[in-house]
């Protein structure tokens, strides 16, 4: 998957899950993995 395909996906995630935390369908914890993994997305396409 491209850099910019993967932050594509994890920029959509980040916005699913963001909805599920408000709705307490997910835990802060999951979301944190999540945005830990949508920076690390952004790093590695500003890397590029």
């Amino acid at each position: 998957m491209s850099a910019s395909a993967d932050l594509e996906y994890w920029r959509a995630e980040i916005k699913r899950e963001k909805i599920l935390l408000d709705q307490g369908a997910v835990s802060l914890e999951e979301y944190q993995r999540e945005e830990a993994e949508y920076a690390a997305a952004r790093s590695k396409l500003a890397q590029a």
